[in-house]
């Protein structure tokens, strides 16, 4: 029978799930992001909070670093976390980079971030550079543009910069021209060293189109070309963009946060939490019979063929640095119950479908108003129960057995068979999260 599982059963189950979320879900909801994630209007703490762990963050893949404001005290300080465990490379990183802030102007801060993850740098402009020049000429000839004062107003700074670099004025040519750029075979050889330069210029450009009126028209494409075409485009030329727009925001704003004669006060939190090892099935088809005792090995193989050579089942979990983030600063400085501030944690991705929901029920629960950056649908079957409290972490669980469920139907078309009292449970479960 179906139960809710104690502790370490419950993250064998949880985990199980979110392995083949990942897998399922590639079918009909590969990369799916909030809206948020493109609007202009993201609160400047949190933009610049996210820029900063984008700077922060290195070439390790799947590094996550976390940023906070902890203002309980007379002097402002960033509290930092990380998902892996913190190394000295780390700790040269921000020491490094706080004073940079200071002293250097937003150029040289280009210039540290590629110096401080290069790869990463390299591979943001290739992708990119792989977008497909006749689809934006379509989606170009079926927009209609504005003058250019309307539709680069978020843009007013680097305008007539851009302008007189290109000796051009028309919306359309502009950005055709900063797509052409972008696009430019020479950033796909792979023996291309990328100068600070060419760095710097190509995260301009697609700022330059992140920040257009053309970029924003979310619904106008959809006659054209697909919502996940027209999506892994923008995602592209967001995660480019982040680099120009953060240089800039900190450059003009982290500054106040400065002591006198003392510079940027930060501290980093040490990853004492252990990473859990967790041994679950071998089956893909196992753990989707939970919820569809019918479902076979084969059915599920053909959702995702590549699902058993790519299935783990031995892997170590760790609590995310968002929601270690949000405990050690809820001990140390806790938010006013029922009339809470907002308070900002940013990152330098998209915090996932897990941390997005736990941070939702504790402040449902708590009465706090705690805001994360972004919100994706991915699932990371590394993530780790955090166990206090745990009514919030059953929310997830709830949430992910929904998630699951609803995807496996999607692409199977599998009904649930289970017993009255199992389906009287995944009903309580589906309920829940539709509210």
């Amino acid at each position: 029978m179906l139960t809710f599982l104690i502790a370490h059963d419950q993250q064998v189950r949880l985990s199980e799930d979110l392995q083949l979320l990942h897998f399922v879900r590639r079918g009909y909801l590969s990369g799916s992001h909030c809206g948020g994630q493109y609007t202009k209007y993201i609160d400047p703490e949190l933009k610049l909070l996210d820029s900063i762990a984008l700077y922060l963050a290195n070439d390790i893949p799947g590094d996550t670093v976390a940023v906070a404001l902890d203002t309980s005290t007379s002097r402002v300080q960033f509290i930092l976390a990380k998902n892996n465990t913190l190394t000295d490379q780390d700790i040269r990183t921000a020491a490094i980079f706080f004073p940079t802030i200071i002293e250097q102007e937003a150029v040289d801060l280009l210039e540290f971030a590629l110096f401080n993850s290069p790869r990463t740098v390299k591979s943001r402009i290739q992708k990119c550079a792989e977008i497909d020049m006749d689809v934006v000429d379509k989606l170009l000839r079926a927009y209609k543009f504005m003058d250019i004062s309307d539709e680069f107003k978020d843009t007013s700074s680097i305008l007539s910069q851009l302008t007189e670099m290109w000796s051009m004025s028309d919306p359309h040519s502009m950005l055709r021209q900063a797509f052409t750029e972008l696009t430019s075979a020479d950033s796909l050889k792979p023996e291309v060293i990328i100068t600070n330069e060419h760095f710097t210029r190509l995260s301009m450009f697609a700022y330059f189109i992140v920040n257009s009126r053309f970029f924003c028209d979310h619904d106008g494409f959809q006659d054209i070309l697909n919502h996940a075409q027209v999506r892994k485009y923008r995602r592209r030329l967001y995660k480019l963009s982040r680099y120009f727009d953060g240089a800039n925001r900190i450059h003009a704003t982290a500054r106040r946060f400065t002591a006198q004669d003392a510079g940027i006060s930060y501290v980093w939190i040490e990853n004492h939490a252990s990473w859990d090892l967790v041994k679950m099935s071998t089956s893909p088809g196992a753990v989707a019979s939970v919820y569809f005792p019918t479902i076979t090995e084969a059915e599920v193989t053909r959702v995702q063929p590549n699902i058993m050579e790519q299935w783990t089942p031995t892997l170590r979990t760790f609590i995310h640095a968002e929601l270690r983030l949000l405990l050690h600063l809820e001990h140390y400085s806790p938010s006013v119950r029922g009339n809470a501030k907002r308070r900002f944690i940013g990152c330098n991705r998209e915090s996932c479908l897990c941390c997005g929901e736990w941070v939702r029920e504790w402040n449902k629960t708590e009465g706090t108003r705690w805001i994360i950056s972004g919100g994706s649908a991915l699932s990371f079957k590394t993530w780790a129960l955090v166990g206090v409290p745990e009514y919030v972490d059953q929310t997830v669980i709830n949430r992910v057995q929904h998630c699951l469920m609803s995807a496996i139907e999607k692409l199977t078309d599998y009904r649930r068979v289970l017993s009255d009292s199992d389906q009287l449970l995944i009903d309580s479960i589906l309920k829940l999260n539709r509210r």
